[in-house]
């Protein structure tokens, strides 16, 4: 796999940091040159390496990934050795035309006021007891800001001055690099929180049987540097109710079409990927699809839309509420589920997952009722809870999203009412008050006394 790495060499923390880029469809045209080098072909080439520190500016010749690593510039002292940068990681999307900027950053400067040039490590407090902290190294598209960091390391304090460890400096803090599914739909007759009951009693008849499905969840997209999205689940059906299954998250690359970057339409819509490039516009999936009364559920978020390749994208939509857009920095949150207690207890169903992000933010967090938390470059998507209609958290280009929770089915009677159910898997039980609950948690059969 492609890689971009600086690191510190291990001998000393008063190393120059070390950039290497490796093999792959990938090629950077570089300023300042390398080796006297201003475009660098990895096929033909090999890795690209540089030990002195300074701010490059890579144009992409192609669209391809790259794994990244960076360690921050070590600390300095003219009496002791500083300490090592922090570690930061992941996998960027470059893509033709657009210009990135890799710091490498320089280690302080010891027994003086003076800041490393690069990275800008901070200066001793007093130039006879510490010395200057080392820079961060980082990927920047655009310019050198906070807002346009894909990856930073922090570099690392100062040493002291004198022969007393209470001055000696810490590693600073590295950086980290900064389409999901919608949930299943959510239906309840005459048992639940208002308006999402339709208030409408289901009369069965004695000694019959019914079947009863139970919808399974989709698959996460493999991860969002591939052509793939996410799979909608499949529907819970009990008689004249079914649940729409949720519909799957949007997935690809830049060159990927709309339709498969976009999410679908489900009980509730999935997420959309991110909208780079802007030209390449995707779309959100419709919630309540088909529609019903009372709704079974909301539309997935919005991808983000800047001229940055990581960014978010939207979360999925959940029963009571739509999925959160993706922005700059983050993924969009899963929409909320809904409570119902029908079960005994009071239980949170149908929430969306969040979605995925491929810069130094978490990906977003799932919605309350078993929607999964979306991935990032350092963190795996969390799949939608089982048996809640929960979708499965975003892919990001690391890891693949997560799988959508599967459905349930939950029937409450009288306390006269004779139920049996298949196969043992599910489960009979009596409330409180008496009422008679069969709960399906896999496809079976319920017969009536």
């Amino acid at each position: 796999m492609p890689f971009i790495s600086a690191i510190t060499s291990p001998s000393s923390p008063y190393s120059t940091r070390r950039s290497s880029l490796g093999f792959g469809a990938a090629a950077f045209s570089v300023s300042p040159s390398i080796g006297g080098f201003s475009t660098w072909i990895f096929s033909e080439m090999g890795n690209l390496d540089t030990t002195t520190p300074n701010n490059y500016t890579l144009t992409a010749l192609n669209t391809f990934y790259l794994n990244v690593q960076c360690f921050g510039a070590g600390g300095i002292s003219a009496y002791s050795s500083g300490a090592p940068g922090g570690l930061s990681s992941g996998r960027v999307l470059f893509s033709l035309g657009y210009t990135y900027v890799m710091v490498v950053g320089s280690s302080g400067t010891g027994d003086t006021w003076s800041a490393g040039p690069y990275g800008g490590g901070g200066r001793g407090w007093n130039v006879a007891l510490s010395g200057a902290g080392g820079g961060f190294t980082g990927l920047f598209v655009g310019s050198i800001t906070q807002s346009n960091s894909i990856i930073i390391a922090g570099g690392g304090g100062g040493g002291h001055g004198v022969d007393s460890p209470s001055f000696n400096g810490d590693a600073g803090a590295g950086g980290g690099l900064s389409g999901n599914g919608g949930a299943g739909g959510y239906r309840a007759s005459a048992y639940g929180p208002s308006p999402l009951n339709s208030g409408t009693q289901i009369t069965l008849t004695a000694g019959t049987s019914y079947p009863i499905t139970i919808g399974g969840g989709g698959a996460g997209a493999p991860n969002s540097s591939g052509s793939g999205k996410g799979t909608s689940g499949s529907p819970s059906i009990f008689s004249t109710i079914t649940s729409t299954a949720g519909g799957g998250g949007g997935g690809g690359l830049p060159s990927t079409p709309a339709a498969c970057r976009s999410g679908q339409a489900g009980g509730s819509g999935g997420g959309a990927i991110n909208n780079y490039p802007t030209a390449n516009t995707s779309s959100p999936g419709t919630g309540n699809s088909p529609p019903v009364s009372p709704s079974q559920g909301n539309p997935g978020g919005a991808g983000a839309s800047p001229a940055n390749p990581n960014v978010g994208s939207g979360g999925g939509g959940g029963a009571t509420a739509a999925g959160g857009a993706g922005s700059f920095p983050a993924a969009g949150a899963g929409g909320a589920g809904a409570p119902n207690s029908i079960s005994g207890s009071a239980v949170n169903y149908a929430g969306g997952g969040g979605g995925g992000y491929q810069g130094s933010s978490s990906g977003g967090s799932g919605g309350s009722g078993g929607g999964g938390a979306g991935a990032s470059p350092t963190v795996t998507a969390v799949s939608g809870t089982v048996n809640t209609g929960g979708g499965g958290g975003g892919a990001s280009a690391n890891s693949g999203g997560g799988a959508g929770g599967s459905g349930i089915v939950i029937l409450r009677a009288p306390a006269a009412s004779g139920f049996t159910v298949s196969p043992a898997t599910n489960t009979v039980t009596t409330a409180p008050c008496g009422a008679r609950i069969a709960t399906f948690t896999v496809s079976g059969t319920l017969t009536t006394g």
